[in-house]
């Protein structure tokens, strides 16, 4: 298209001729409207206390901040203002928290703003759901919800009439697993529910004084405890292993490279040798013993005395002396988080006497390390990222 042109003329009395002034106009062609860019998140998935193997290891490449220039900060706090007993999920965008006021919460990552909550009248979310490829299952004491593509809940499954579901879930072959529990006909039920809808009993037992809350996933096998014995599910084999002592809540279990180690209610760390079916002592122990982790070959021991970590072998590496008790709660490649009393202790695992505290006023549930921060979840609600390229201002 032609240039158009545009003629402007000045009258002036001295001048017998008009001054032409000629402006040319180029096509102006509009430039396509910007539209906000669209954030894209990695699905990722998400476990009970870390991972499959509940050893809290979220296998988080976060970097401690060492030295003085940098270190943790809060990127932000959020006040949900309800109970939670159980520990923090995420798929790529959100961070799930499941209360036991009967809410589920998504919070967006990036801000800490709540995107989305959802409330269940008379339901109790007190154990931990599992996130596979960003499908968010969440369940109470009765019901399994699934959040998938920014949905609304749907009931993934209903437990039957006289059954809780017992345990918080994890995952073996892209199905989900968990344990039911009947106090009235006193049947426990290991379920585990395909995501087309099917749903195989894969073992049933009796017990008599004890269940634990915890089924362990390792590649080719399943490990639970009640009363005094290890099930381990291997296919469509049941093996029942007896222990010397009887299990209980003060007994925490963790898979390590696959292997079962837990500890003894006096304190001493216990292997599962799967080729024997035998348990055996590993040499490592800690008295009042309150949680485990496991990382690569070290196994770490929360106390009420601080905590300890220790080759599998038995050789202890380090140990973190503190008048008060500390609970171990997240771990990652390169940091261990643990609470202390009101407080949240994040040590370099590079370094362990490296460490930095922060108070946040309130009993803590649950940390999780994650890509690109580290997020902490009180009992009341209370959720703060802490970022790990805060400056240091220094007076």
């Amino acid at each position: 298209m032609a240039a158009d042109k545009i003629i402007i003329s000045f009258d002036d009395a001295e001048e017998p001729e008009k001054e032409k002034l000629e402006i040319e106009i180029k096509d102006l062609v509009p430039e396509p409207e910007q539209k906000p860019a669209v954030e894209t998140f990695e699905k990722i998935s998400s476990f009970p206390y870390g991972d499959r193997g509940y050893t809290f290891n979220s296998k988080s490449n976060l970097e401690f901040p060492s030295g003085i220039e940098r270190g943790f900060g809060v990127e932000f706090a959020a006040d949900l203002k309800q109970s939670f007993l159980n520990s923090i999920l995420e798929s790529g965008k959100y961070i799930i928290l499941a209360s036991v006021d009967g809410f589920i919460n998504l919070i967006e990552k990036s801000s800490g703003k709540l995107y989305e909550r959802f409330f269940f009248e008379g339901e109790r979310f007190e154990k931990s759901g599992v996130v596979l490829n960003d499908r968010i299952y969440v369940n109470s004491i009765h019901k399994i919800y699934l959040i998938e593509d920014d949905n609304s809940p749907v009931v993934f499954y209903k437990a039957p009439e006289d059954y809780f579901i017992w345990s918080s879930l994890n995952e073996t072959g892209g199905n989900i697993i968990f344990t039911l529990f009947s106090p009235k006909e006193n049947t426990g039920k290991i379920i585990e529910k395909t995501s087309d809808g099917s749903e195989n009993i894969i073992y049933s037992f009796n017990p008599v004084n004890y269940i634990s809350g915890e089924i362990l996933a390792a590649e080719s096998s399943l490990y639970t405890l009640f009363d005094n014995k290890i099930c381990v599910i291997t296919g469509n084999t049941q093996t029942l292993i007896e222990n010397s002592f009887a299990f209980s809540y003060d007994v925490y279990s963790v898979l390590l490279n696959d292997v079962l180690y837990f500890n003894s209610p006096s304190g001493e760390i216990y292997t599962l040798d799967k080729n024997s079916f035998s348990t055996r002592f590993t040499g490592i122990k800690t008295s009042n013993i309150n949680s485990i982790a496991a990382s690569d070959d070290v196994i770490f021991t929360g106390t009420s005395t601080g905590w300890s970590a220790f080759h599998r072998n038995g050789v202890e590496l380090y140990s973190h002396i503190d008048v008060d008790k500390n609970t171990l709660l997240g771990i990652g490649k390169n940091i261990l988080a643990a609470s202390v009393n009101k407080k949240i202790m994040f040590h370099n695992t590079a370094k362990f006497a490296e460490a930095q505290l922060f108070s946040l006023n309130d009993e803590i549930v649950s940390a999780r390390v994650s890509a690109n921060s580290v997020y902490v979840l009180t009992k009341t609600g209370k959720l703060e990222s802490f970022k790990n390229d805060m400056l240091i201002i220094h007076i």
